[in-house]
């Protein structure tokens, strides 16, 4: 579920290049691993996709629109 979470995450905010958006996935996921530490896949998957949504809403932020001209 978390790895639908993370597709979900980029599917809602590529078309508006929402940077914010993806950030709210990673503060969940970041506290779901957390709380499942002693469940060593859900710890690792957490932080992996909390991590890649990171660098996804960090390349958002930093690039720019495209105009639709």
């Amino acid at each position: 579920m978390l790895c639908v979470g993370t597709l979900l995450a980029v599917i809602v905010s590529f078309p508006y290049r929402d940077s914010i958006y993806p950030l709210v996935f990673v503060w969940a996921f970041i506290a779901i691993a957390l709380e499942h530490k002693d469940t060593g896949s859900v710890f690792i998957t957490g932080l992996v996709a909390a991590g890649l949504l990171l660098l996804y809403s960090i390349w958002l932020l930093l690039t720019p629109r495209r105009s639709k001209f």
